[in-house]
């Protein structure tokens, strides 16, 4: 029988932006944490020896700070949440891009709500991004909006989205149309070339990197 052992009343506490409001044993592993509050008002609950290494500082408001600070304009380029929105915004908004007749071309728009890369960067943050993540779409024939995106894994998203990138590939000669080099996925393919081959695939007349590519039979 598990004895109900006295712990160290941390409340009042603070613990970087953490206040403890009061602290209690978790019913499932008896683990000791504190219910706090943050600075900017939200409320957090976490594991005591968490909040004493400084592992946990804030309710996440100090995390999407410095990632926001990491996102500045003058770094942007190198981010990869801003050219995850810089590319949904090409394939809306240039009628140049070469996914844009699959996107921007059928209707596909990007609500207010992601006009700008800080509300677009606020929403990620609040709603599951994580390094390495994509963006998806719930409903693939309506815009980008709060409620039709999500932020999932690249695994998840080939499962949902990327069948076809499990399937062999091959390069062709535009003119001859002679089979110049196969690759076991498409994925193999966009290392050796790059993302437009993705685009290829669709259109069998388009040529990319100078040549033609479709999947192997």
């Amino acid at each position: 029988m598990q004895r109900n052992r006295k712990f160290k009343d941390y409340t009042g506490s603070v613990f970087g932006r953490l206040t403890v409001i009061s602290m209690f044993r978790h019913p499932e592993n008896q683990r000791l944490y504190c219910h706090c509050k943050c600075q900017c008002g939200n409320y957090k609950d976490v594991r005591i020896d968490l909040l004493k290494s400084g592992i946990v500082q804030s309710c996440n408001c100090y995390r999407i700070e410095q990632v926001k600070k990491g996102c500045s304009k003058h770094s942007q380029s190198y981010s990869k949440i801003y050219k995850a929105y810089t590319g949904l915004k090409q394939r809306c908004l240039n009628s140049n891009h070469v996914a844009y007749k699959y996107y921007g071309a059928k209707g596909i728009k990007i609500s207010e709500d992601f006009s700008t890369f800080e509300k677009f960067f606020e929403w990620s943050m609040n709603n599951g991004y994580k390094e390495g993540y994509d963006i998806h779409r719930l409903d693939s024939n309506k815009d980008y909006t709060p409620n039709n995106c999500k932020w999932i894994s690249h695994e998840e998203h080939m499962k949902i989205h990327g069948h076809k990138n499990s399937k062999a590939i091959c390069k062709i000669d535009p003119v001859s149309g002679e089979i110049l080099e196969e690759f076991k996925s498409v994925s193999e393919g966009r290392k050796k070339y790059g993302d437009h081959i993705k685009e290829a695939l669709k259109d069998p007349n388009l040529i990319r990197y100078g040549y033609k590519w479709q999947y192997v039979e």
